[in-house]
């Protein structure tokens, strides 16, 4: 409590003024990772050119991405993300691969 305040230590959440403007940073949730890379030559954005595999974890899916060849991986690095996350960046992938499995993923 401020030392400004001059009422009992313990009090209500009634007692609470409301704000009149909320900033609107103040309530963001933290964004789930997007199929991007940071890597540590400073490169970021990554290719994903295909699904080729998926495990079920808690309600949700996983997805196991392959990425564009590069130098280090000329086969194309194969990383897992969250559905949701693969269905914001690359949605023609993911709806093409889901049709094909027949998995009950909704894409937004």
């Amino acid at each position: 409590m401020p030392t400004s305040y001059k009422g009992d230590p313990t009090f209500h959440i009634s007692q609470l003024r409301l704000k009149k403007t909320v900033p609107a940073n103040y309530l963001v949730a933290p964004s789930e990772p997007v199929a991007w890379k940071r890597y540590k030559d400073g490169s970021i954005l990554v290719d994903v050119v295909a699904i080729v595999g998926h495990r079920k974890v808690g309600r949700g899916f996983r997805f196991a991405a392959r990425h564009a060849p590069t130098t280090t991986h000329p086969d194309g690095e194969i990383v897992e993300y969250i559905a949701s996350a693969l269905s914001r960046t690359a949605p023609d992938l993911v709806k093409e691969y889901v049709s094909a499995h027949g998995l009950p993923v909704t894409l937004k």
